[in-house]
């Protein structure tokens, strides 16, 4: 018999979906697949590559290697194939700048509740 008892999943993925969404942007901002392409495959490496600090690259990195975009292994990050096909700048598939111009939308959409009164 299946479980039918009412859970939390939808509702915590569909209010989670912006942290998504600009962990997503910020790796599309400073070209981190690109770079891990190209090698800069560690947190300093990338850090120095991306002109960022330590710390933030060290969080972005973790951020979306648990998003599926990265995975890591002693230390060294590689694409995922998805990553490695729209999320390297300039191929031809590239498709990064989607993630940047959602990110840029946010403030807009963070007026819709307001604007339902109107």
């Amino acid at each position: 018999m299946a479980d039918d008892r009412p859970t939390l999943e939808q509702i915590m993925r569909v209010s989670s979906g912006g942290w998504a969404a600009a962990i997503l942007a910020a790796g599309a901002e400073h070209s981190v697949f690109t770079h891990v392409e190209r090698g800069a495959d560690t947190v300093a490496a990338l850090a120095k590559q991306a002109g960022i600090s330590p710390r933030g690259a060290g969080a972005l990195l973790d951020g979306l290697t648990g998003l599926g975009f990265l995975t890591v292994t002693d230390g060294h990050y590689r694409n995922t194939p998805d990553a490695a096909e729209f999320l390297v700048e300039g191929k031809r598939s590239y498709f990064g700048g989607f993630a940047r111009v959602a990110l840029s939308e946010f403030a807009d959409w963070q007026t819709l509740p307001e604007a339902m009164r109107s």
